[in-house]
């Protein structure tokens, strides 16, 4: 399906000028996009799109065609951008979920209001297919931002706390998991890409089996190592005496001294071993030695058991990111 042509939808504001929704087709506006997320990730601090909306961005601005199931828009009120959205539609564009971003100024006179435009823009984006639902993730939500959604008819289908701890960390658990990996014969090491992605893709299928997060397959992790953060010295693994892998600690560096836990698995069959916090340890150690003073980790809100486990390890809920199921009526 092509890309809606680019146009204005009048929309009520209770600003001093219309609230306009901007369409964007192939290249439009692409300076005036990375002007807003860059202040919405000032406002709270992370970055308010997610990787996957920021690399289709990326490939737009390198010349690459925009795909004919991303739609995108700007919000604007007068000559200011006060937000932006992006929705890609399932495979097919006529059927299954669709998903997108919402990234919002906070330091506005009604962020309410312009989080409940933006989900409305969401929603005009799917209006001509068959699509029958709508999930859009908004970062770092507030009261402010919770009052637009329920404006919009929408609600919170997912949560995901976005933890913080400074570096380094020293706890006495970890060292000790680490010191009992080593005297079983075992290591944590960086991954050996090529000989070790069997298994690391099965230790991720394995983990995440049956949540939101599952999927993982050689595909998926190979389009993973093509993002421009990874480096193959951050993907731990640990391995035991006959150098069979049972779980990994996937970091990133983030930049600006800041690092984040991307991904914490352990084989279920390798449960009961404290190699959780063996390979947490050597994880906040491998940051520390890189030059990061912090780090960061997203956990499901509804993963209780993970939260407590985190906040055992010195970290701190910092925000919440939420995906909302937005209402397309009937």
């Amino acid at each position: 399906m092509p890309t809606p042509p680019r146009e204005d939808d009048a929309a009520p504001s209770p600003f001093q000028a219309p609230l306009e929704v901007v369409h964007l087709g192939a290249d439009e506006l692409l300076a005036e996009v990375d002007q807003l997320l860059a202040d919405a990730r000032d406002d709270i601090g992370a970055p308010a799109i997610d990787e996957a909306e920021q690399e289709r961005l990326r490939e737009l601005e390198a010349g690459g065609e925009r795909p004919g199931s991303w739609r995108s828009a700007l919000l604007r009120v007068g000559e200011r951008d006060v937000a932006y959205v992006g929705v890609v539609l399932p495979y097919g564009q006529h059927s299954g979920v669709a998903t997108g971003d919402a990234a919002v100024r906070r330091r506005l006179a009604d962020p309410a209001a312009v989080t409940a435009a933006a989900l409305h823009a969401a929603r005009g984006m799917v209006d001509d297919t068959d699509v029958r639902d709508l999930q859009v993730w908004i970062r770092a939500v507030g009261p402010a931002e919770l009052e637009g959604i329920e404006a919009a008819d929408g609600f919170v289908q997912r949560q995901l706390h976005v933890m913080a701890r400074p570096l380094p960390a020293e706890d006495p658990v970890g060292r000790q998991a680490l010191a009992d990996l080593d005297a079983a014969g075992g290591r944590i090491r960086s991954c050996h890409l090529g000989k070790d992605d069997t298994e690391v893709v099965a230790i991720l299928a394995e983990a995440y089996e049956g949540t939101d997060d599952g999927g993982w397959d050689r595909e998926r992790f190979a389009a993973r190592r093509t993002l421009p953060w990874f480096d193959a010295e951050d993907l731990l693994v640990a391995e035991d005496a006959d150098g069979h892998l049972l779980g990994l600690h996937w970091l990133k560096r983030r930049g600006g001294a800041e690092g984040e836990v991307y991904n914490l698995a352990v084989r279920p069959g390798a449960q009961g071993r404290r190699l959780g916090p063996a390979l947490l340890q050597a994880g906040l150690d491998h940051l520390a030695d890189s030059g990061c003073d912090r780090v960061v980790l997203w956990v499901d809100g509804a993963n209780e058991r993970a939260v407590q486990l985190y906040q055992r390890h010195g970290f701190a809920i910092r925000s919440t990111d939420v995906a909302v199921d937005v209402d397309l009526g009937a």
